[in-house]
C-alpha cells in the first residue's frame, strides 16, 4: 500500500518520539559535586589508558601525609569515571564503596549520585532514580544531581515529570533544546515555539536546535519551507558520520518526500 501525505508525516513524528531526547541526555557532560567536586569536573584523566595507570595515581595519593592514606574525593571520583566508562562495574562499587561509607554526607551524596550513574549504565530506571532521590536527601541544594534527575525522566519518557525538574534550568542551552522535544511531544507547541525562538536567534546554533525546531514547525504544519531548510542547516553542523546527521539526513528525506506527495496531490 502506497504511503499518503498523512501516513508519511505520522512516520516522520513517531520515528523521533524518544530520538532528541535519549541523544541529548547521553551526550550532555555533567559536574560532580564539591570535594567533592562541586564546581569541578568529574572526567576521567586523559593519561590514563588501563586499570594499572588508576591504581598508581590512586596509591600515589593515597602516600601523602595529608591524605592519610586515602586518595583524594576528586581524585577518586576520576577514577570511578574511568571505571564507568569502561564498564568495569565491579571497580566502581568498590571504589564507590569508599564514599558510601564516608561519614561526611556530601560525600555519602556522592556515593549515591554514583551508585545512580552506575544503575543508569544498566539501564535501571528505577534504581537509579532511588538512589539520586537518597543523593538529594543527604545534599538537597545540588543543582547537577537535579538537572540528571530531570534528564532521566527526559531519557525515560517521563516527559511531564522531567518538564518539572528541568524548568529551573531552562536558560541552558541543551536543556532548552531537550524541553523542546519533550514539549513537542506533549502538543505544547506554543512554549515550544518560544523556545526556538530564542535557541536559533544567536549568530551560531548548534545542530541539536534546528533539528528539534525542524520536527516542531514540520509535525504542525506551519512552515514546510523553514522546517526543511533548518533540517538541512541541521545536517551540516551536525559532526559527520554522528547519530545525530545521520536522524537528519533521514528525517530530511521524508520531509521532502512529503512536499513533493503534498504537492502533486494538489
Amino acid at each position: 500500500m502506497p504511503l499518503t501525505k498523512t501516513s508519511l508525516l505520522g512516520i516522520l513524528i513517531a520515528s523521533q518520539t524518544l530520538y532528541a531526547c535519549k541523544s541529548l541526555t547521553q551526550g550532555i557532560s555533567f559536574e560532580s559535586t564539591d570535594t567533592i567536586g562541586r564546581s569541578q569536573s568529574s572526567a576521567p584523566e586523559p593519561s590514563w589508558q588501563r586499570w594499572d595507570d588508576v591504581s598508581a595515581s590512586l596509591l600515589a595519593e593515597s602516600s601523602l601525609p595529608q591524605n592519610y592514606g586515602e586518595p583524594s574525593a576528586e581524585t577518586l571520583a576520576k577514577a570511578i569515571e574511568f571505571c564507568l566508562v569502561k564498564r568495569d562495574f565491579t571497580r566502581v562499587e568498590w571504589l564507590n564503596s569508599r564514599f558510601l561509607e564516608s561519614k561526611d554526607p556530601r560525600k555519602q551524596a556522592l556515593g549515591q549520585f554514583y551508585q545512580g550513574r552506575l544503575h543508569a549504565r544498566l539501564d535501571d530506571f528505577d534504581r537509579t532514580e532511588e538512589s539520586w532521590q537518597r543523593a538529594l536527601r543527604l545534599d538537597p541544594d545540588n543543582q547537577n544531581i537535579k538537572k540528571r534527575m530531570g534528564l532521566l525522566y527526559a531519557q525515560f519518557g517521563f516527559f511531564a515529570r522531567a518538564l518539572t525538574t528541568l524548568k529551573p534550568f531552562e536558560d541552558e542551552t541543551p536543556i532548552a533544546i531537550t524541553l523542546v522535544a519533550m514539549e513537542r511531544q506533549l502538543g505544547l507547541s506554543e512554549q515550544a515555539d518560544r523556545r526556538c525562538e530564542l535557541l536559533l536567534k544567536p549568530n551560531d546554533p548548534p545542530a541539536e536546535a534546528f533539528f528539534n525546531c525542524s520536527l516542531l514547525e514540520f509535525q504542525n504544519h506551519r512552515n514546510a519551507v523553514k522546517a526543511i531548510e533548518w533540517m538541512e542547516q541541521a545536517q551540516r553542523k551536525a559532526p559527520v558520520d554522528s547519530n545525530l546527521a545521520q536522524n537528519a539526513k533521514g528525517q530530511l528525506g521524508l520531509m521532502l518526500e512529503w512536499r513533493a506527495r503534498f504537492q502533486s496531490a494538489r
